[in-house]
């Protein structure tokens, strides 16, 4: 007998709380780490993974991020947003000579 998987609400609780104390833990080592090296560089690529997961859970790509404070009633700033996970799979991809 076969079943079928399910990946509801709780599963997606779940596993957004293990990547936010993971990213936090890539930032924490990120800090100490030596600009450019090996630990840096992969602690930055995961937190990228991380955030693309985010993105694909929640929608927002931005949902770790830290918010800037702001006053009451001030209008939120505006800015460049981040590729979608597909925009980033395909540059990737272009990256990678996978694409035509």
């Amino acid at each position: 007998m076969r079943h079928k998987r399910h990946f509801g609400l709780n599963d997606a609780g779940a596993l957004l709380d293990s990547l936010g104390a993971c990213r936090r833990a890539c930032i924490a080592a990120s800090t100490a780490a030596p600009i450019g090296g090996p630990i840096y560089r992969a602690t930055s690529r995961l937190m990228e993974e991380i955030d693309l997961v985010a993105e694909v859970l929640t929608g927002n790509r931005r949902h770790f991020w830290l918010t800037p404070h702001s006053t009451p009633g001030s209008p939120k700033p505006i800015g460049p947003q981040p590729d979608s996970y597909e925009e980033w799979e395909r540059k990737k991809a272009d990256r990678s000579g996978l694409s035509k």
